[in-house]
């Protein structure tokens, strides 16, 4: 869409416009801006180098908003698994795809969130068994978080490795409702992404929204890695993109939480 209205200030811009702003201005502004009509909450994306103009987008708009379109409900309507995900006899057992193991002791910097945001290179049946085991991959829980309130609420039976079993709703965390109650708390955190940056560092910031809101850290080992599995050829691709990713929420001395991806098997993205 090409309009947006930003809830700082109230006023309402043009994509074109948009662009135009300082870069701070753009940064503060761009956590802070709903859909002109239907008033979800928006993201704006930047012209790409791929010659993509500037443009804002809400995922999702109400459903009878003039702005939704095919585009922006696509994750919506990939509904695939859910049907079948959603079945309270059977317990899910989350599947990391490649069965690595995780990462341990990672020494990062929270505070380091600066430097620039060049583009870098790129039993289902009628009836359910009780106790029956079925794994389930990130991408097909992701989808079917975002399109089923139900099963984000559902004490459906939920593992992952050894760890205890727990229920679905306890498990699964929206960014929105990420408070001080889940520090140093492990849960599958996922949400909307309003923006990228990388940091001096090399590591890659995914961020939520301002600095009270959450944000994702892929580690700098990773970056290179985690393009090439997504297609991303600039860093814009992120905004307005869903993910889910596995680890414990902290916090950093600035009171900027955040949580860190450790290893690729534990985070995924849906464009």
């Amino acid at each position: 869409m090409d309009i947006a209205k930003c809830t700082l200030d109230g006023s309402t811009y043009t994509a074109v416009n948009f662009a135009l702003l300082p870069p701070n201005e753009m940064s503060e502004k761009r956590q802070n801006l709903v859909c002109t009509e239907c008033e979800k909450d928006a993201f704006f994306r930047k012209a790409s180098r791929t010659g993509q103009a500037a443009c804002f987008g809400a995922r999702p708009h109400e459903s009878d908003c003039s702005f939704a379109s095919a585009e922006t409900q696509r994750v919506e309507n990939e509904a695939g698994d859910e049907d079948r995900i959603r079945n309270p006899g059977q317990n899910i057992i989350i599947d990391l795809n490649y069965g690595a193991a995780p990462r341990v002791n990672v020494d990062v910097d929270p505070n380091d969130q600066g430097g620039n945001n060049e583009g870098r290179g790129r039993h289902v049946g009628n009836r359910p068994r009780p106790n029956a085991n079925m794994q389930r991959r990130l991408s097909t829980l992701l989808r079917t978080l975002i399109n089923s309130e139900e099963f984000r609420g559902s004490l459906q039976q939920i593992t992952l490795g050894e760890n205890e079993p727990t229920t679905v709703a306890n498990f699964f965390v929206n960014f929105a409702d990420v408070d001080a109650q889940h520090d140093y708390q492990f849960h599958g955190y996922w949400g909307l992404l309003a923006d990228a940056r990388l940091g001096n560092n090399g590591n890659l910031w995914l961020n939520s929204g301002g600095q009270g809101n959450i944000s994702c850290l892929i580690q700098n080992d990773d970056v290179d890695a985690f393009y090439q599995r997504y297609n991303i050829d600039d860093i814009e691709d992120f905004a307005g993109t869903y993910i889910l990713v596995l680890g414990e929420k902290n916090t950093s001395q600035n009171g900027k939480p955040y949580v860190v991806a450790n290893g690729l098997e534990r985070i995924v993205i849906q464009k």
